[in-house]
């Protein structure tokens, strides 16, 4: 019997609580990769927005998700819109205008590595999390 812990050890008691101990700091690192990916990809919209203005608004101004375009240059409701058209396509092909874009594509290969493993990570944890609940 332990003195400070009472009846059970602090080694039973650490142990059985380790798995939730690994699912948040699971879910911490996933977070953080998410945030990484979606700052990532700020930096696209941002470099389109300077770099190449014609091709932003070609694509319907779409806003970051933490960046934001001049008040005047964008509206938050369709800004957020194209981001997401945007964000779901440039995973999986590159549109034709940026193709010649060396920063585009270093960037747009950090954000789809970000989300395939956020996503895989989500879908590992709640599996892990459904399992550990099951038994």
């Amino acid at each position: 019997m332990c003195p400070i812990c009472g009846p059970s050890s602090l080694k039973q008691r650490f142990f059985t609580r380790m798995p939730a101990h690994i699912f948040v700091m699971l879910m911490a690192s996933l977070t953080l990769v998410v945030l990484k990916g979606r700052r990532q990809f700020d930096d696209i919209l941002r470099h389109i927005y300077q770099n190449q203005n014609e091709v932003w608004k070609q694509l319907g101004r779409p806003s970051g998700f933490f960046w934001r375009a001049d008040k005047d240059a964008a509206n938050w409701f369709v800004g957020s819109w194209s981001r997401s058209k945007c964000f779901w396509r440039w995973n999986t092909q590159t549109p034709d205008v940026l193709a010649d874009d060396a920063f585009v594509l270093s960037k747009l290969r950090w954000v789809r590595l970000n989300t395939l493993i956020s996503h895989v990570g989500f879908i590992a944890a709640g599996i892990g999390l459904l399992a550990a609940s099951l038994s």
